[in-house]
Parts: C-alpha cells; sequence; structure tokens
C-alpha cells in the first residue's frame, strides 16, 4: 500500500505566515501625546496656584520638575508616566527659563556698577574692558614711541 502524502497548504514565501492582530499604534501614540499635555497644563495650574500662595518661582519650578521627573521615571502605568514626562519638560522649561534671567540680571547689574564706577574715576578702579584706568593710554603712547623710534631710520627714503 502506498503512503498517504500530506498535502497541508504552506505559504508561498518562507516568512509568510498567519499574522497577529496588531493594536493601532497611531492611537496609543496619540493618547500618549494627549497625557503628556495634560501633564503640562497640569503643571501651569499647580504653578500659577502655589506663585499666588507666595513661593518663590524657583521653588515652584524644581518642585514641579522633581515630581514631573519621579513620575515619568517611577510611574507604574503609561498614562502616569506620560504625565509626569509632561510635567517634567514644563517645569524644567521654566526653571531654564528663571535661570537664564538671573543670568541676565547679573550682567546688566555688573555693567551698571562699572559704568558708575568709572564715571567716578579714579585710577585704580577697573574700567568697563577690565582694565585698570589709565592702561589703554599708556598703551597707546608706548605704540606712538615705538613708531617714532622706527620710522626714524626710514626718513632718508622718500616716499612718492
Amino acid at each position: 500500500m502506498a503512503k498517504k502524502k500530506n498535502h497541508k497548504s504552506r505559504p508561498k514565501y518562507r516568512n509568510a505566515g498567519p499574522r497577529a492582530p496588531r493594536a493601532p499604534e497611531e492611537k496609543l501614540h496619540t493618547e500618549r501625546l494627549a497625557y503628556t499635555a495634560l501633564g503640562a497644563a497640569g503643571t501651569a495650574l499647580i504653578g500659577g496656584f502655589l506663585a499666588k500662595q507666595d513661593w518663590s518661582p524657583k521653588v515652584i519650578a524644581t518642585t514641579l520638575t522633581a515630581v514631573g521627573g519621579a513620575m515619568a521615571a517611577g510611574g507604574k502605568t503609561d498614562k502616569l508616566q506620560a504625565v509626569g514626562s509632561g510635567a517634567f519638560g514644563a517645569g524644567g522649561g521654566q526653571l531654564a527659563l528663571l535661570m537664564m534671567d538671573d543670568r541676565y540680571e547679573r550682567a546688566v547689574k555688573e555693567a551698571q556698577k562699572l559704568a558708575q564706577e568709572q564715571k567716578k574715576g579714579g585710577s585704580d578702579k577697573r574700567q568697563a574692558h577690565g582694565l585698570p584706568g589709565g592702561a589703554l593710554e599708556s598703551a597707546f603712547e608706548r605704540a606712538r614711541s615705538h613708531l617714532a623710534i622706527t620710522t626714524d631710520d626710514y626718513d632718508h627714503y622718500e616716499l612718492s
């Protein structure tokens, strides 16, 4: 008796097979983005409330950045992590803006202080460009005298 062949249908290509159903990634991405925006908006609202309670802006921004970072890193669900990353981003952005503003104000105050010192005068005071008073004038005089010495050698040449 002849053996019967097993006629199972096989796919045409080797890696073609039954596919597992896929979750709609676009919906998950949009949902995560919505929760991140919710975290950022919540941070703005909480920051405004704390500002009305006379908290320092740096303390508010630092606290919200720390809380958001902890939620983003240790959140048990994807939604909580997304809210935390939004809060972390919003708080960190505010903290960076506050630091830049402080640097600008500090530079303006230093420039005003140097300008006032320059108006008062005094040879031991530093000028706005960081040199002691009279340093530029003496440097120009030295250069002028050096130039006068070196050009005396060439006086006998006639320039036409």
